[in-house]
């Protein structure tokens, strides 16, 4: 992010330090290793749960530029193993999910966005398609649940917090 750029409030909760550590940063200096693990049983390693995040930010983005993209039938289509991920495929992973970021950040600096509409209606609502400001503040929640997991399995693992800092109460 260029220096100098001022941020609203929703750009800075998908990847600015405003209420949490920065989403960036969450997912930075986790080895391949690391990353693939569940400790004490958990069901999902951090892999997995940046790889979910991912799936759900390309289906976000593409309902943003009101793509006809039907919504997932099952929960379970959101979800891999990615237990032999590889040092590649993590980074290539990171990188998706930063460019998924960027993208979301810039639709949430437009103006009007309240009066635009997603292609995404959600099941069990009568409400019809959301708007783009609903639907980036439905992204960044998500993306902010999924990544507090995250923060909590680094804190099991020892490696929180990153080395460029982190939210530590």
């Amino acid at each position: 992010m260029a220096a100098g750029v001022i941020l609203n409030e929703l750009q800075r909760l998908l990847d600015g330090n405003a209420a949490f550590t920065p989403a960036s940063r969450v997912v930075e200096a986790v080895s391949a290793n690391a990353c693939t693990l569940r400790p004490g049983g958990v069901p999902h390693s951090i892999a997995d749960e940046l790889w979910h995040i991912v799936y759900w930010q390309d289906h976000f983005l593409r309902w943003a530029q009101r793509d006809p993209l039907p919504y997932p039938e099952r929960a379970g289509l959101g979800w891999r193993d990615l237990s032999a991920i590889g040092q590649s495929g993590w980074q290539e992973l990171i990188t998706r999910f930063h460019e998924g970021l960027v993208k979301a950040r810039q639709i949430a600096g437009m103006a009007g966005l309240e009066q635009q509409h997603s292609s995404l209606a959600e099941p069990c609502s009568n409400a019809g398609p959301l708007t783009v400001r609903e639907l980036i503040v439905s992204f960044a929640v998500h993306n902010a649940y999924h990544l507090g997991r995250i923060v909590q399995l680094r804190q099991m693992l020892g490696q929180w917090p990153p080395p460029a800092g982190g939210d530590t109460w």
